[in-house]
């Protein structure tokens, strides 16, 4: 649990992954008892150099 945590802030850290395992590790979390664990992202290709907020 020490690994999904931010001792400066207390807060929780973003994990980065292949998109094929996403969707599976939100689900083992979900079952381990973290409800709040979800997919909020994705990094792409194109358009370079931009950070896009939907």
């Amino acid at each position: 649990m020490d690994v999904l945590s931010d001792p400066q802030t207390s807060g929780g850290l973003l994990i980065s992954l292949p998109s094929k395992n996403a969707e599976d590790l939100v689900k083992k979390m979900n079952d381990g008892g973290i409800e709040d664990a979800s997919i909020i992202g994705e990094v792409v290709t194109e358009p370079r150099g931009k950070i896009l907020i939907l």
